[in-house]
């Protein structure tokens, strides 16, 4: 946000000061008085800057105060000073005052961002349930602001409300057109080019649908937890910790039948229209949507909590039946991998989900993904860890899917193959040697990983590399 926070050491305090109000000082550099010259607003201004330099929280507040309404201050200057205030406000536990100051330039906001800025500025001091407040004051507003009901469903599960974010973030999904949503890339354009509040904010007049071309930059709480792109990492990660709750997975396990059903019901029915009526059948569409991702959401808690526990069969099982009901949610091919996985069927997992995931979410790796940090060294994991537990099993069967993984999951044009160094580096990071072919006479059950040259000096010819 543009309103920087004021830290509590002196030189610290400097720095927020010239990035916050620097244009606002630049002319007052002196502590002279209003009779020698200076004019009153750069008076107020400088005493301001004393008091804030000094430590003097009480008289900076006064002094902000007094500026709120002061019509002399143009630009910029008056949501600067009115952060400062906030900012002075929640130092003292004081969240009401820092609401009040906030008001000004959340009323004159054309667009999302002022809220974006003052729902960070609150969450810096613990006060999430300010910031729900204020976002839902901004959505009455605002119904189509796709990064206000991203925010709020951030701040319900910062609460603890889990099935409300659920909830809050299925909504964002349903009321969504475009194709594979949430599974695209977030949008990274400018505010100025983002769709204006409403004008008219009248029950009678509801805001037009927001044009595709004029999106919302993307803005949320939360950075992506998982290699694949999605416009909601803040749903990644409130699904991953239900995952974790013993009640929520219970709750889910009863659920999911339940849901399964209706989202088969959902889609045999827009199949089944044969009314050229655009409206029915948009109306439709959207429950279907609701009724799959709601079913996909469930399985999903479910198959990671058996993942977790090692039950590779049963999230197996769960995760081809909830595709049965989705079968492009990225999530679940993913999780389906990962059981695959876990069984060591390394073939089924290549021709199967892996092969989705390759089309659907452009599943590939390069030797980068491997070292970097963060979400993207998943993807190796997922193509890679099927033929490794297959070849601990079988050793010839492994080094096969080895090379028929090398040979499809390469760049992104299908024609380069994984580079040798991707899957070496993969392999070290375990502390796994290479699979070779193995001619030393070690009795059959320890060959599974043999240390290669330190035990047969003979080269070999099936190395993969």
């Amino acid at each position: 946000m543009n309103a920087t926070p004021r830290p509590s050491f002196p030189f610290q305090r400097l720095f927020a000061i010239a990035a916050c109000v620097a244009v606002l000082l630049c002319a007052s550099t002196t502590s002279q008085r209003a009779e020698d010259g200076e004019t009153p607003l750069a008076y107020e201004l400088t005493r301001l800057r004393q008091a804030w330099f000094l430590g003097d929280d009480s008289a900076a507040a006064a002094r902000l105060d007094a500026l709120r309404n002061d019509n002399r201050l143009g630009g910029e200057l008056p949501r600067w000073a009115a952060y400062l205030r906030a900012w002075l406000a929640l130092e003292e536990r004081d969240p009401q005052t820092a609401l009040d100051a906030l008001e000004t330039p959340l009323a004159a906001a054309a667009d999302a961002r002022e809220y974006v800025r003052a729902v960070r500025l609150l969450l810096l001091f613990g006060e999430e349930q300010s910031a729900l407040a204020l976002v839902r004051q901004g959505i009455v507003r605002a119904p189509n602001s796709v990064a206000l009901r991203r925010l709020e469903a951030g701040l319900l599960w910062l609460s603890g409300n889990h099935a409300e974010a659920l909830d809050a973030y299925i909504s964002i999904v349903t009321r969504d057109t475009r194709p594979n949503y949430p599974y695209v890339a977030p949008w990274r354009g400018r505010w100025q080019d983002a769709p204006p509040f409403p004008a008219d904010k009248s029950p009678e007049n509801p805001p037009a649908p927001v044009e595709p071309a004029r999106i919302e930059p993307f803005a949320d709480l939360f950075t992506p937890l998982h290699w694949y792109s999605t416009d909601l990492p803040g749903l990644d990660r409130c699904i991953a910790e239900m995952a974790m709750d013993a009640k929520h997975v219970a709750a889910m396990t009863v659920d999911l039948p339940t849901l399964a059903q209706a989202a088969h019901a959902g889609r045999e029915k827009v199949n089944n229209l044969r009314s050229g009526d655009a409206a029915e059948r948009e109306q439709l569409e959207n429950a279907a949507r609701d009724a799959e991702f709601k079913a996909a959401c469930a399985a999903r808690i479910v198959v990671k909590s058996h993942l977790a526990a090692a039950r590779s069969e049963q999230a197996e099982q769960l995760a081809r039946t909830a595709l049965d009901a989705a079968p492009d949610d990225i999530a679940l091919l993913d999780l389906h991998v990962q059981a695959l996985a876990q069984q060591g069927r390394a073939e089924e997992s290549r021709s199967g989900p892996m092969a989705r995931l390759r089309s659907l979410a452009n599943l590939w790796v390069y030797t980068t993904m491997v070292t970097q940090a963060g979400p993207q060294n998943e993807a190796p994991d997922r193509v890679f860890a099927g033929a490794l537990a297959l070849y601990r099993i079988n050793p010839e069967a492994g080094r096969k899917q080895f090379q028929e993984i090398m040979t499809v999951f390469g760049a992104p044009d299908r024609t380069t193959p994984v580079r040798p160094a991707a899957l070496g580096l993969w392999l070290y990071a375990r502390n796994e040697p290479e699979p070779h072919a193995c001619t030393c006479k070690r009795p059959a059950a320890s060959k599974a990983f043999c240390p290669g040259a330190r035990c047969d000096p003979r080269p070999s010819r099936l190395r993969l590399h």
